[in-house]
């Protein structure tokens, strides 16, 4: 139980509910600071992983494009 300055008096419902609205809104402040939560770090390494990949497959074309350029020279 709890009394506020006004007064008023707090039961322990009131209070665990108060507690679970405090958390809501802290995740909901977490979510508007950026902080990732873990699906979007894994679908952001995802979309890192495809930069990659893709990065990859250019330069092995350009590695084999170069050869057979050199092959027909």
């Amino acid at each position: 139980m709890k009394i506020f300055r006004s007064g008023r008096v707090r039961t322990t419902g009131e209070a665990l509910a108060g507690d679970e609205g405090a958390r809501a809104r802290e995740q909901e402040t977490r979510a508007r600071q950026g902080v990732p939560s873990w699906t979007n770090r894994v679908l952001l390494a995802l979309y890192l992983a495809g930069l990659l990949g893709m990065l990859v497959i250019m330069v092995v074309i350009r590695l084999r494009l170069d050869r057979m350029v050199e092959i027909t020279l």
